[in-house]
């Protein structure tokens, strides 16, 4: 049994944690995880097992039935999955998934019937859902006060209390 204490970055604070299977111990409150250490933590399965896992999430419905069969017929046919999911393994932000994506889409070995029409592959859409649950979301400009003062006469502090906060402050306008 593994026992240490690990960052946890939500309530920022270190916590005790058991039988976790991750980099934790050298991260440090400074340092950002990459999505490999996220996925690792959040699933509890050993570093090894992380393309696996990944893959098997995130692959069309209709190729868990073939996933078999495939490499009987096409050796490489799963070379551009992996290669995406190696690609992503590192990344810290999610910004970063836009170059990966495009990388996956002009691999050469990202062309076919079976994978092109038939979708026999990995969806990019499932895989960025999944990064974004799991890596933490940075709260840099959430902690900013800026709340618009009752009486602003200026519209554009409006629209921009409405960008940020995600809400329109009340204001009233002296005519």
């Amino acid at each position: 049994m593994l026992i240490f204490n690990a960052w946890n970055v939500r309530t920022k604070s270190w916590r005790k944690c058991k039988t976790f299977y991750t980099f934790a111990p050298s991260l440090t409150p400074m340092s950002n995880p990459t999505f490999s250490e996220c996925f690792c933590a959040r699933y509890n399965i050993p570093p090894e097992q992380f393309a696996r896992e990944v893959f098997r999430m995130c692959i069309y419905r209709r190729t868990r039935l073939f996933k078999w069969l495939l490499p009987l017929i096409n050796q490489n046919h799963f070379a551009a999955d992996f290669d995406l999911i190696y690609g992503v393994e590192r990344l810290t932000r999610m910004r970063d998934f836009v170059t990966e994506a495009e990388r996956f889409n002009e691999h050469p070995a990202n062309r076919g019937f079976l994978r092109r029409k038939l979708c026999l592959r990995v969806s990019t859409t499932r895989l960025k859902a999944l990064i974004k649950e799991t890596l933490p979301r940075k709260a840099a400009g959430a902690s900013a006060d800026l709340s618009v003062e009752k009486g602003s006469s200026t519209p554009f502090e409006v629209a921009s209390a409405t960008l940020v906060t995600g809400h329109q402050a009340s204001t009233q306008y002296s005519s």
